[in-house]
């Protein structure tokens, strides 16, 4: 289904689109490129280099521009239907069963055949995650393929650290992945040393300082701020941390906020605030407004949809018999927490936790078809 319809909502698409609509997709693709001729992260050759994103996404980016331009947006495609396998095979290998409402959840949401044809690094992470936990859940003595996949993660989107703990939780050897995982870091950060004058593994910490709420040097003088505040700045803190998870995970948070482009029939409100009307003159069409309304509730979290992802958080911890399988409520929690400490908290960040969400409903229902069996 979703390789079908993804293929039928693109083809017709100038592939210009998928490089340029969104600002991370350019510089990503620019990164690529002179990363190539010069092998160094910058906009040009021979100008000050641009750390504010790892090195693995502008590669990928590059080596597709530079040989398969026009198709790149399939490679996207087929990453995430790689993902959407990954949960079948992960749910038949632990319930015996596959029921399919976690995928249809998935499915029904604009978001994942929006931005899958994007050149943008949540496909690439997502994919990567998924990879590492389906062979983490497989077999945690297959420590090498996880830290590979982990590690590449880790130089697509560096916020996959906050993952750490759980993968160190599960994996056996714990000692080996941290030495392998030290000598990637160390690797990276050198790399950056000798050919842009910066030991680090990549400016992560710009959002910090930028986009905080208080003045910062980076996260480390954030938290210690945020700490040591006062009583009033710490009710605005909470204000402002409420908000960017209402932003996240809350009302119309997977709307389509790019309108000259956007795809998705809002079957309540038009873009003026007018109340919709395409599907009034019938009875029957009265029924497909309903229909598309819960739908829409669902894809843009109003109302009850709001309570889809608390709500699968708190019966994974109930049901789950297998504790391994905690792993997939503990990365989207992982995952929210530094999202909601800037405003740039990372709205598509929805994208890997929509997948995260889907999976644990899927799991949700596969245990509870087992106990009727």
């Amino acid at each position: 289904i979703f390789l079908i319809f993804s293929y039928l909502n693109t083809k017709r698409v100038n592939s210009d689109y998928f490089w340029l609509s969104i600002p991370d997709a350019r510089t990503y693709k620019t990164l690529g490129l002179e990363f190539l001729k010069c092998f160094q992260l910058t906009l040009q050759c021979n100008s000050e280099p641009y750390l504010l994103f790892p090195p693995f996404q502008p590669l990928l980016s590059g080596l597709l521009a530079k040989y398969l331009y026009e198709y790149a947006f399939l490679v996207n495609i087929l990453f995430i239907a790689i993902v959407i396998l990954l949960v079948n095979k992960i749910t038949e290998n632990y319930f015996g069963v596959f029921s399919g409402i976690g995928l249809s959840y998935i499915l029904i949401h604009s978001l994942i055949y929006e931005l899958s044809p994007m050149m943008i690094s949540e496909i690439t992470f997502t994919l990567l995650i998924f990879l590492s936990f389906y062979f983490l859940l497989k077999n945690t003595d297959k420590f090498l393929i996880i830290n590979i996949t982990y590690m590449i993660s880790l130089i697509t989107r560096p916020i996959g650290i906050v993952l750490l703990p759980m993968y160190l939780y599960f994996i056996k050897n714990k000692l080996k992945f941290m030495i392998y995982l030290f000598l990637f870091i160390f690797v990276i950060c050198s790399y950056n040393f000798f050919y842009n004058d910066n030991f680090l593994f990549s400016d992560t910490e710009v959002n910090a300082r930028e986009d905080a709420i208080l003045e910062n040097q980076g996260y480390f003088d954030y938290f210690t701020k945020i700490i040591f505040s006062s009583y009033d700045e710490k009710v605005e803190i909470l204000t402002y941390f409420s908000e960017n998870l209402k932003r996240l995970y809350g009302e119309s948070s997977k709307a389509c906020v790019f309108t000259e482009i956007c795809n998705v029939y809002n079957p309540i409100n038009n873009f003026d605030g007018t109340q919709s009307a395409f599907f009034i003159n019938s009875n029957s069409g009265n029924y497909i407004s309903k229909f598309l309304t819960v739908i829409y509730q669902l894809q843009a979290p109003q109302n009850f949809g709001i309570l889809i992802l608390p709500t699968t958080l708190i019966l994974s911890l109930i049901l789950f018999r297998n504790k391994k399988l905690i792993i997939f409520p503990i990365a989207i929690v992982s995952l929210i927490f530094p999202s909601i400490l800037t405003t740039e908290f990372g709205s598509r960040w929805n994208f890997t936790i929509l997948f995260l969400t889907g999976a644990i409903i899927e799991f949700i229902f596969c245990s509870y078809l087992n106990k009727k069996r």
